[in-house]
């Protein structure tokens, strides 16, 4: 939730919406505190909104600096409930797992937020 409304930008969240609903990836990129982040949840609630969607995931990876550590927040946000895999090695294949499971059949949208800090 955002303490402070959005003012002007229902035009860019729409466009936004638009893009990501006519598309398999999209990335939205550019310096920082532009409000990519915000938008992309304005526009993530949109698709939600008018059905285009059935449900929408955020990850943040502030702050994660490598694989391990993106795979765990990504699990933490499609299956809060699920178990660590045994070790690092196996991370990768149990979040993909975990990914298939949470979003098949569905109308799904994935925002993997600062992925730019990660190799």
């Amino acid at each position: 939730q955002y303490l402070t409304p959005l003012v002007d930008g229902e035009g860019q969240v729409r466009a936004l919406a638009e893009a990501a609903a006519g598309a398999r990836w999209l990335v939205v990129q550019g310096p920082g505190g532009l409000g990519k982040t915000r938008l992309s949840v304005h526009a993530a609630r949109q698709l939600l909104a008018d059905g285009r969607i059935d449900t929408a995931r955020f990850v943040a990876w502030a702050g994660c600096t490598d694989a391990a550590a993106a795979a765990a927040r990504l699990r933490l946000a499609l299956a809060p409930g699920a178990r660590p895999p045994p070790g690092p090695e196996a991370a990768g294949d149990a979040v993909l797992g975990l990914a298939l499971l949470a979003l098949a059949g569905r109308r799904a949208l994935l925002l993997l937020d600062n992925a730019e800090q990660l190799d």
